[in-house]
């Protein structure tokens, strides 16, 4: 976070796990570091698959950061219209706790 307040930038940004940007995304809402944020929601959705599509859903609601969780509509809605069986068999196995997922997906 430190690095991105001088620079505007992450080095090696290529190899940043897609956890630490989760967490990045996180913590520049909490200090309302909005390049940051931005910065983390297109390294995000540049990352997104199948596997991790729900995490950053979370993550990016509970972030505030409504164009990655746009972004990541997107990619589920596109996902599940195009008969990806995987993506398909995830929002089916949308539990209870996370029922606002399946609210969110659906009023696409």
């Amino acid at each position: 976070m430190l690095e991105f307040t001088y620079s505007d930038t992450i080095k090696d940004d290529a190899t940043t796990g897609l956890q630490e940007l989760q967490e990045l995304l996180v913590q520049s809402d909490k200090f309302q570091m909005d390049g940051l944020k931005e910065f983390c929601g297109h390294e995000i959705a540049s990352k997104l698959s199948t596997e991790n599509a729900f995490d950053a859903l979370k993550v990016s609601a509970a972030s505030n950061a409504d164009t990655v969780k746009g972004d990541v509509l997107s990619f589920i809605v596109d996902k599940q219209a195009g008969d990806n069986v995987e993506m398909t068999q995830l929002v089916q196995s949308i539990g209870p706790n996370d029922a606002w997922l399946s609210q969110l997906i659906f009023n696409q």
